[in-house]
């Protein structure tokens, strides 16, 4: 994805979530303050490096139908190196009947562990130890979409779907990310 591409999905979900209004006396509508919290699975693909699939909770707090604050932590191990997310922010959107769309920006960090490889040689190299790893973590910024369907006024299904752009040296990447899962409102 270009810069310019990534800068048009950013201002389009931005016009989106903020020109949405929510809805009177919708069908299965949680209380207008509620939280809700769920478990998905992710897959993340890295800018030209391969795809990592995992498992992601996730949590937050709705102000109304249509404003809200989440939390999510991902784990996604792989045998090229496990990733670890977490990510905070907002999501703003429309909900309309059992059906809702939300644009997300959530600001956070990504951790990615490396094994560490090591010539087969006595004494090993310095920084070498067998089963070592080799970790460090980025500043990222999650963008895209949330589409919700609410199977019970107490249960949903989720779809993600965005870009997670992560900090390295001097440059953003840009990164694909899927997700699907369940959850509960109370």
């Amino acid at each position: 994805m270009t810069s310019r591409q990534s800068r048009w999905l950013v201002v389009s979900g931005l016009v989106l979530g903020l020109a949405a209004r929510p809805a009177v006396a919708q069908v299965g509508a949680a209380p207008a303050t509620h939280f809700e919290a769920g478990a998905q699975y992710t897959l993340f693909h890295f800018e030209g490096d391969g795809t990592n699939h995992g498992i992601a909770g996730w949590g937050g707090y709705m102000l109304d139908p249509s404003i809200g604050f989440e939390a999510e932590v991902g784990w996604l191990p792989s045998g090229d190196g496990d990733l670890t997310e977490a990510l905070f922010g907002v999501k703003l959107g429309d909900r309309r009947g059992r059906f809702g769309s939300y644009f997300k920006l959530r600001p956070g960090f990504v951790r990615l562990e490396v094994p560490v490889v090591c010539p087969a040689i006595y004494p090993p190299p310095p920084g070498c130890e067998v089963g070592g790893t080799r970790s460090d973590t980025r500043f990222a910024v999650d963008v895209g979409g949330i589409f919700e369907f609410l199977t019970s006024d107490k249960t949903l299904l989720r779809f993600d779907l965005g870009n997670t752009f992560v900090h390295v040296h001097d440059y953003w990447t840009n990164n694909f990310q899927l997700a699907a899962g369940f959850g509960v409102r109370f």
